[in-house]
C-alpha cells in the first residue's frame, strides 16, 4: 500500500514565516506517522474479512467515532467555562 500526501504552509509574516511553517509541518508529519502506526497495529482487526465486512467495519467505526465526537461537543457546549 502506498500513500502520497501533499501538505502545503504559507504563512507570510516576517520574522514568523519559517517557524510557523517548520512547526506546522512537523504537527502533520507527527499526525500521519500515527495514523499510518494505528493502521498497521490494527491489522489484525481486520485481515482475512471480506470487502463487504470491512465495509461494515468502517461504516461501525464511523458511528461510534462520531457519537464520540459529538458527546464531547455537546458536553463542551452545555458546560461553558465561565470567564
Amino acid at each position: 500500500m502506498c500513500a502520497y500526501k501533499t501538505i502545503r504552509v504559507r504563512f507570510e509574516v516576517w520574522g514568523f514565516q519559517t517557524r510557523v511553517e517548520d512547526f506546522t509541518q512537523r504537527a502533520v508529519r507527527d499526525i500521519l506517522i500515527l495514523a499510518h502506526r494505528q493502521a498497521f497495529t490494527w491489522m489484525d482487526e481486520w485481515y482475512g474479512m471480506t470487502m463487504n465486512q470491512v465495509r461494515e467495519y468502517e461504516r461501525e467505526m464511523f458511528e461510534r467515532t462520531n457519537k464520540k465526537v459529538l458527546s464531547t461537543s455537546a458536553s463542551t457546549t452545555n458546560n461553558p467555562t465561565a470567564d
